[in-house]
């Protein structure tokens, strides 16, 4: 609401009044998109202690307490934030919306107690190391959007135990293309089937034109270098280099790279819904369903790495044309269970049952929540953390100072 200076002169009196006669309990205040809360403290004090936080960006109030710098830096680890690109997003200042607790040191200080995520760690083990070809001359690009890389993202967690087809996902999907820019802005591409492939080139193509205007060179698999691609890529000036057969690191190192990054990530990201499925809440189907869910909030948390053209920005950044705000893009570990509101009441409460699986790039604030009964995703703005929760055995670390 809008106040007069008249009203705001009568709170404040009211105020001190109370801090006179010790009646008040605590103090709220919302600094920088920082929402501060103290308990304790005389009115009018500043808390003193740099580790705590009593606070949570805006996009986190009244949704996932959390209490220190521990708590926020674990839950974007979780989220599988990398160390690196956090550090380099709190120095370079490309990441907006952290706490001020949040620094460099407490960041390193986490990961020296702390280390990796479990679920990242256990994805990673399973794959073996990627080795760069001694006789591959890599290209060189200044500018971001001059160079256009391609690959088809095929993940084992797409599909059922003993079935060759992926399980359709949430979207109606069986196939995913990543695309990746010199820059290392990224986009996850989904496909209902595999027909006309030069009409996944033309969309990135066009997307990379809107947004750069600079594009010289693709470079794909060769399902994807088609007649049709030929011909669009000789009318817009674009040079097309096919990936050397059964050997893609020659030419499409930046993709496979990525692509092996991403899947592992997401695979952290679905082993942590394997404890719903134990519990009976949801069916290995449902969960498979959420396969390119998960591959998307791999490569959307990636994007905060420091941009290859411009390291003071961001990769999102360079590609989206705004920073990358904690306020704005709420940034949870993907499977945290939690309550979203209903429009309406009825036998069931005003709360329906679902855990997080993204933020929305379109609204600001908008979280994104697999809802349990009608297994659909739905947009919403305001979430609380179920208690439920606590008995899957998962984030234990993540909120054990917010139970207190």
């Amino acid at each position: 609401m809008s106040l007069t200076a008249r009203a705001k002169k009568q709170i404040m009196q009211v105020m001190n009044e109370a801090a006179q006669e010790e009646r008040i309990l605590g103090t709220a205040v919302q600094n920088n998109g920082v929402y501060e809360e103290t308990f304790g403290n005389a009115y009018g004090e500043s808390p003193t202690d740099e580790e705590k936080a009593f606070a949570i960006t805006s996009m986190y109030t009244s949704r996932v307490p959390m209490s220190s710098a521990d708590d926020i830096i674990g839950m974007l680890v979780s989220a599988c934030v990398k160390k690196e690109h956090l550090i380099s997003g709190i120095q370079k200042e490309s990441i907006k919306g952290l706490p001020e607790c949040v620094t460099v040191d407490a960041v390193k200080q986490y990961f020296r107690v702390h280390g990796k995520d479990e679920d990242i760690i256990l994805a990673e083990v399973t794959n073996a190391p990627l080795k760069t070809p001694i006789d591959y001359e890599k290209e060189i690009f200044d500018r971001p959007g001059e160079h256009l890389q391609m690959d088809n993202v095929d993940p084992s967690f797409a599909r059922m135990k003993g079935e060759k087809t992926p399980v359709r996902s949430i979207g109606g999907y069986r196939d995913a293309v990543i695309a990746v820019d010199n820059s290392g802005y990224s986009v996850v591409h989904g496909r209902d089937k595999k027909k006309d492939p030069h009409r996944v080139v033309e969309r990135f193509i066009l997307k990379w034109k809107a947004q750069w205007d600079s594009l010289k060179r693709l470079t794909a698999d060769k399902e994807f270098v088609t007649l049709e691609t030929m011909m669009m890529c000789e009318k817009e000036n674009i040079k097309v280099r096919q990936a050397v057969p059964y050997d893609h690191r020659r030419g499409l190192g930046a993709s496979e790279g990525l692509n092996r990054w991403i899947q592992d990530a997401a695979q952290a990201h679905m082993n942590r819904l394997t404890v719903y499925v134990k519990l009976g809440v949801m069916s290995e189907l449902e969960k498979r369903s959420l396969w390119f869910t998960a591959l998307t909030y791999a490569n959307d948390v990636k994007l905060l790495a420091p941009s290859k053209t411009d390291p003071t920005k961001t990769q999102f950044e360079e590609g989206e044309n705004v920073k990358f705000n904690f306020s704005n893009y709420v940034m949870l570990p993907f499977g945290l269970r939690d309550v979203v509101r209903k429009k309406s009441g009825d036998q069931d409460g005003r709360g329906l049952d679902g855990i997080y699986v993204g933020f929305s790039k379109v609204v600001k604030g908008g979280i994104l929540v697999y809802v349990f009964s009608s297994k659909r995703i739905v947009q919403k703005y305001t979430i609380v953390r179920s208690s439920l929760e606590s008995r899957c055995g998962i984030y234990q670390t993540l909120i054990a100072n917010t139970q207190h």
